[in-house]
């Protein structure tokens, strides 16, 4: 969420200064925590070339009951990042949000630094820390153990135990919804009004593309190999639907709709349909197409054969693979989805610079 402002020095500016509310999912929670902190783009970059390493190491965990990776890497260097630094810190420079899926009790969590929040002090939001609620909404299943911290009261009283997973569990792989009632709901702390030249939404995705497998390898997978694919299938979906949906509520940037996303090859970009009489918000979507076809032209002049190339494909779409190569591939291949953007030159013009 934004509200334009016109920092007198660019080169110093810092997101912070443009969005007044950054939230995020998963690895999404790690770069908002960070963003909403002062933290610069170029900074967060090259940490995160050192995190994944670190995180995603090449010695593997293996056995059907612990997860594929050692908790102890993401809990070090969480803890580095964050420290003791709690919710209500005074070193978040703008609003903050995260999500995360609260598994023993079966409900997803909304968390928010606000202070106007209903659980603020009644539920001892304020005095958590980052690093937990951030490993909590990291805690990718399979991958990492889910996380345990206690559930707080009054006065930051422990009150019972919390065992928390990765908010994509909860239906929040895209939050782009549910960061839009946060600002609008009346029974959520912001309040703010709607209206295209009021509110405008920047939702960054992490890479999409139909995951699709031939039947005869879908039918070779153990019961436990079959799980694993439909939750990554089911996390493109909601994710999907929560785009849907915004498009449904908003419009974009421009006049001619040109930065509509894709939904589908037989409702198109949704041009024409709306869920509600006045837009929401101007929104746009930013997504990095990970089809064949899309990286093509960006990494397939790395290779001398189209096996080699498919097999970089695969490795692109993974979530945990830290080679060096890859990681540079992954970064161009952002690159060149931020670059549309870059090039789009939409002007927002809420609270406008003169």
């Amino acid at each position: 969420m934004a509200k334009v402002k016109c920092p007198d020095k660019p080169e110093a500016f810092r997101l912070c200064e443009y969005f007044d509310l950054i939230g995020g999912t998963s690895t999404g929670s790690i770069i908002a925590a960070l963003l909403a902190q002062g933290k610069r783009v170029e900074e967060i970059e090259s940490l995160y070339l050192r995190l994944a390493k670190a995180i995603f190491p090449k010695t593997i965990r293996t056995g059907f009951r612990i997860a594929k990776y050692d908790k102890k890497s993401i809990d070090q260097q969480l803890n580095e990042q964050f420290g003791d630094v709690e919710l209500q810190s005074p070193s978040f420079l703008t609003g903050f949000a995260l999500f995360t899926k609260r598994m023993d009790t079966g409900k997803p969590w909304v968390l928010s630094n606000h202070p106007g929040s209903r659980f603020w002090d009644q539920g001892g939001n304020r005095f958590y820390k980052v690093r937990d609620i951030v490993r909590a909404s990291t805690a990718a299943p399979y991958f990492f153990d889910p996380h345990k911290f206690d559930v707080q009261g009054e006065n930051g009283r422990v009150v019972e135990h919390g065992l928390f997973v990765d908010g994509a569990v909860g239906g929040m792989n895209n939050p782009s919804l549910e960061l839009l009632t946060l600002a609008l709901h009346k029974d959520y702390p912001f309040q703010w009004s709607a209206g295209p030249e009021k509110l405008f939404m920047l939702s960054i995705g992490t890479g999409q593309w139909f995951n699709q497998i031939a039947i005869p390898a879908y039918e070779a997978k153990s019961n436990v190999e079959r799980a694993y694919h439909a939750m990554m299938g089911i996390m493109q979906d909601t994710a999907l639907l929560g785009l849907k949906h915004m498009q449904a509520l908003s419009v974009p940037p421009g006049m001619n709709g040109a930065f509509r996303s894709q939904i589908n090859g037989e409702i198109g970009t949704m041009p024409s349909f709306a869920m509600t009489a006045s837009p929401l918000l101007t929104f746009r979507r930013l997504n990095a197409s990970l089809e064949t076809d899309q990286l093509k032209p960006i990494i397939h002049n790395d290779f001398r054969s189209e096996a080699e190339f498919t097999k970089a494909v695969d490795e692109i779409r993974m979530i945990d693979s830290a080679k060096k190569e890859n990681l540079d591939r992954l970064y161009r291949v952002g690159n060149k989805a931020g670059s549309f953007l870059a090039t789009e030159n939409v002007r927002i013009t809420l609270d406008a610079c003169p």
